[in-house]
């Protein structure tokens, strides 16, 4: 199994395909630098691939994805730890994995910024839940 899921079963509960499974933004850029630098390690070992080739787009690619997500994660903190306690201070909210996910990613600061990152709101909260969201987001990583 990645090293990544056995933190994340704490999150899901139980992984239901190991094969397949939600990466936090940290995970993610975690596992492109080391495909990454696997990569390197051969293109070291083998000539320089031909322009166009799918040797050098794929490397385009990796390294586009691991600027955006390094860019993603300064505003998050890069410990598992500090993230899993954000995800349990966040499941006493009625929010789905995904939601949860999103608001630790994006760490939303006011009520404008979470309406727009959670689908019905103001259906499946009350206004004081809201204000407990809210509250609970600001202070997501103890700020």
């Amino acid at each position: 199994m990645h090293e990544s899921v056995s933190h994340q079963t704490a999150w899901v509960g139980k992984v239901v395909n190991p094969n397949s499974t939600v990466l936090t933004n940290v995970e993610a850029a975690d596992f492109l630098s080391k495909v990454s630098a696997r990569q390197k390690t051969l293109s070291n070992q083998t000539p320089e691939p031909k322009k166009g080739s799918k040797t050098r787009f794929h490397t385009v690619i990796l390294d586009a994805a691991e600027k955006y997500l390094e860019s993603c994660n300064e505003s998050i903190p890069q410990d598992a730890e500090k993230m899993k306690k954000a995800f349990q201070k966040l499941s006493k909210h009625r929010l789905t994995f995904i939601e949860k996910l999103n608001v630790i990613h994006l760490a939303p600061k006011t009520v404008p910024d979470i309406l727009c990152m959670l689908d019905d709101l103001g259906i499946r909260f009350t206004k004081s839940e809201l204000e407990s969201l809210e509250k609970d987001c600001v202070n997501l990583y103890g700020n």
